[in-house]
């Protein structure tokens, strides 16, 4: 109880008025381990190691906390994650000695009607970015001189925490899909995601997004839409995405010091929350510096709009910690007076739910019922 008062100091505040098994396949960084079971298919030539248990794809401190109930983030705190993504390292082994190359195919569908295809010499492959909550299908196809063998198996991705994304040269990704509702739905995946800047510097960590980061962006991300929330008054902003051939737009998002008592407060959300009734934008791209505090409070919102549970919201802000960023945590430390400004903010709105609450916020801004059902068909996938 204790927790979960001091976690309202975000926004919950609102709820007082409301084959052989072995050992190994250590993903580096994380120290995790895994069961392992080997699946053989055709004529047994080629063995593949598949977790059995269910793969955590981000870093051991990260799954800690999360697995703790009522768990204090700044306990875990390492300034040393930089990013919190591990990768899930898939290995196979073949008897025969004049093998050439590996055909790697692996998806979400069992038919692999839909997969990516990795051309390799090496006996194993990394993968990221892997959707929460999903049972993926993996085939690998031995290439002999003469003949080819091939071995498919599955194996599935936790529900934990967030969908951590592995861009490279930023930090602080994630997709905000993928959490239950007050109406037993889920949230799509793969169309909101949140980070830090494209180009820049933190403190004296430069942040460049590098070609295979735009890649990412483009080709799994499938980026549309770059909402930038920070402010015309911030120096030396990009005027345009460093990510080709998407639409680009300055929102000046406040974050802690929203306000609905101005026009100009009004305006902001307003803008925001058209943008993300729009189909057309999707994927979008969320972020301001850091894509911690402006980012959070947005993520924070949509997310309850939608009726996420208010310890998955804590934990999506909170989980910042394990990035360049710093430390986010809702029970101590720097950040509980701003986020106390949103507590007020909210408190002031009529609604037995942090889910009514934000909506009626949305609605005197000026945000139309319209809009507030397209966002939630769109990320209800209705």
């Amino acid at each position: 109880m204790k927790y979960l008062i001091l976690a309202l100091l975000l926004v919950s505040a609102l709820f007082t008025a409301c084959a052989d098994n072995e050992k190994g396949a250590s993903k580096e960084g994380s120290e995790m381990e895994y069961t392992i079971k080997k699946e053989t298919l055709f004529d047994g030539s080629v063995a593949i190691a598949l977790p059995e248990e269910d793969v955590i794809p981000y870093h051991e401190k990260a799954y800690k906390y999360l697995s703790k109930e009522n768990g204090k983030v700044h306990y875990y705190y390492d300034s040393s994650i930089k990013n919190p993504g591990v990768d899930t390292v898939i290995s196979w082994s073949c008897t025969h000695e004049d093998i050439t190359g590996y055909t790697v195919e692996y998806g979400v569908k069992e038919d692999f009607s839909e997969v990516f295809r990795i051309e390799t010499t090496e006996a194993s492959i990394a993968l990221n970015n892997l959707y929460k909550d999903t049972t993926y299908y993996i085939s690998v196809v031995a290439h002999g001189t003469s003949e080819s063998y091939g071995v498919k198996g599955s194996f599935k991705t936790t529900a934990l925490g967030p969908r951590v994304m592995t861009v490279d040269g930023i930090y602080n990704v994630r997709d905000i899909g993928g959490y239950k509702t007050d109406e037993g739905k889920t949230t799509l995946q793969g169309m909101i995601y949140r980070g830090g800047q494209m180009d820049g510097t933190y403190v004296d960590e430069p942040v460049n997004i590098t070609e295979k980061g735009i890649d990412t962006m483009l080709n799994v991300m499938k980026i549309k839409h770059d909402m930038d929330l920070r402010g015309a008054n911030e120096q030396e902003l990009p005027q345009k995405s460093p990510i080709p051939g998407v639409t680009f737009k300055r929102y000046g998002f406040s974050g802690y010091n929203t306000q609905v008592d101005t026009e100009s407060g009004k305006e902001n959300l307003r803008a925001v929350f058209s943008a993300l009734a729009d189909p057309e934008n999707y994927p979008v791209y969320i972020h301001c510096q850091g894509g911690a505090d402006r980012t959070g409070v947005l993520c924070f919102m949509i997310n309850a709009l939608l009726g996420v549970d208010i310890n998955d919201l804590i934990h999506d802000y909170e989980f910042t910690t394990f990035s360049l960023y710093g430390t986010r945590s809702t029970t101590s430390g720097a950040y509980l007076p701003y986020q106390d400004k949103i507590r007020v903010l909210l408190n002031k709105f009529d609604g037995e739910t942090l889910k009514e609450k934000v909506e009626n916020l949305l609605l005197y801004a000026g945000v139309t019922p319209e809009e507030i059902a397209s966002i939630r068909s769109i990320m209800l996938g209705e």
